[in-house]
């Protein structure tokens, strides 16, 4: 998976251990992005790609500075908590000025016209439209399932495409199934957080990527099962969202299919991890989830087909705790 902006950044802030040298860093960072588009011959497209990359850099910075804010935990009767999560805050807060102040720059900086000057109507910047999701790549006419490299928030990431499943357009998030050399599906918050495995074997997209690409619009999520009979059912949902202030907790409804409802239990949980405050569920279960106490879903258990377990790759209303032998959860933008 190739990483993303915001793990850049993350990765910079978690390893060090002064806030000056972040700050440093980070600035280090920005002006290389600065550094890199100067030049006569910036062509207007690359000028509108420079500044919303500048504006998800900004915005990552003081949602990273809310965030530190808010889930530092105040002592009783004491004042130095509110002072630590300043001196947190800080640097992040410190270079979104600085990357407001580019931002500000490159769109005031117009040349200005005399009295003297004939004015003419510059043509508008024509830029290609970048597939922000599989529904922009159908619509753009691209009609067979395969990787195609989409632009949510206009960061590039490598998806698997369904373009054969009811009409398709859907961007999978998830695969399981039976692979030589099967993809650990046991991993802590980071690794789904990032994402891991393969887009073409079993993966996990990875829940920032899931948010940057929900974030967008409004999506409805699909559930295809296969069951170690060969059997097929589905299931899927007209609402779909993640908050990602509050553990990536899980916002669905609106069912329809033939597989059952096993996503209801779920809605309104947080995802958990082996590594999260309470592992309790993840442990049990053998994967990552939102789990509840614990689970009527889990498809990112344990893929033992047809074996009886509750650490099993399971979808409770289908066939309870028996393993299914594949899964695929994918994404497609409502109309």
């Amino acid at each position: 998976m190739p990483m993303s902006l915001g793990h850049l950044l993350d990765a910079i802030f978690c390893n060090m251990k002064s806030h000056c040298r972040i700050l440093i860093l980070a600035i280090l960072l920005f002006s290389a992005v600065v550094l890199q588009s100067k030049g006569d011959n910036e062509s207007a497209c690359y000028k509108k790609e420079k500044n919303l990359m500048l504006w998800d850099m900004t915005h990552y910075c003081v949602t990273k500075a809310r965030d530190i804010y808010i889930n530092v935990p105040k002592p009783p009767s004491s004042g130095l908590a509110d002072n630590g999560k300043r001196e947190k805050s800080r640097p992040y807060l410190e270079m979104a000025k600085q990357l407001i102040l580019q931002l500000e720059e490159n769109y005031i900086s117009v040349e200005p016209v005399s009295e003297s000057s004939t004015v003419s109507t510059p043509d508008p910047v024509s830029c290609e439209q970048k597939p922000s999701d599989c529904t922009d790549v159908l619509n753009a006419g691209q009609t067979r399932s395969g990787v195609y490299t989409i632009w949510p928030a206009g960061q590039a990431l490598d998806v698997y495409c369904d373009m054969d499943i009811d009409g398709g357009g859907w961007t999978v998030i998830q695969r399981r199934g039976n692979f030589s050399n099967q993809e650990d599906f046991y991993r802590g918050w980071d690794d789904y957080e990032d994402g891991f495995g393969n887009v073409t074997r079993d993966f996990w997209l990875g829940n920032e990527n899931i948010c940057l690409i929900t974030n967008q619009s409004q999506y409805e999520i699909r559930f295809d099962l296969t069951d170690a009979a060969g059997d097929r059912r589905y299931a899927v949902y007209q609402t779909f969202w993640l908050d990602v202030s509050k553990n990536y907790t899980l916002h669905i409804g609106n069912y329809s299919g033939d597989a059952g409802d096993s996503m209801a239990y779920h809605d309104g949980h947080m995802f958990s991890t082996k590594d999260s405050e309470k592992p309790m569920c993840a442990k049990e279960r053998f994967s990552g989830w939102w789990f509840k106490y614990c689970t009527e879903s889990n498809l990112n258990g344990l893929c033992n087909p047809g074996v009886e377990g509750k650490g099993g790759m399971t979808w409770y209303s289908w066939h309870h705790h028996t393993s299914l032998a594949s899964s695929e959860i994918k994404l497609r933008k409502k109309n």
